[in-house]
């Protein structure tokens, strides 16, 4: 089907455009819109080709400030300790650390 192949080289240059493979759902969310105003395609017809549902190209990506990745770095660093923290432990020991916490 030539239809397929536009879409696989399209898909392709979306690659390249984007600075990387199409893991993460920003990476289709801008390859959509390159789509859309290179080729004057539809929302349906580009997110098709990119393999992304609709939805998640209508939601927005989230943005997160530095300090809560931080703060989940730093979560998941104590839940990868050996010792098994409780919630309650995990809380007290960042508490502890400095952290401030549910404000």
């Amino acid at each position: 089907m030539p239809g397929a192949a536009v879409g696989a080289s399209c898909a392709l240059r979306c690659t390249l455009w984007c600075d990387g493979k199409l893991l993460s759902p920003e990476h289709p969310r801008r390859a959509v819109v390159i789509l859309q105003e290179l080729y004057r395609a539809s929302e349906r017809l580009a997110c098709r080709v990119v393999g992304q549902h609709r939805s998640t190209q209508r939601h927005p990506g989230r943005v997160v400030d530095l300090e809560q990745s931080k703060l989940w770095r730093r979560l998941r660093k104590i839940a990868a300790d050996p010792i098994r923290w409780a919630c309650r432990m995990a809380y007290g020991m960042l508490r502890g650390e400095g952290w401030t916490l549910n404000q």
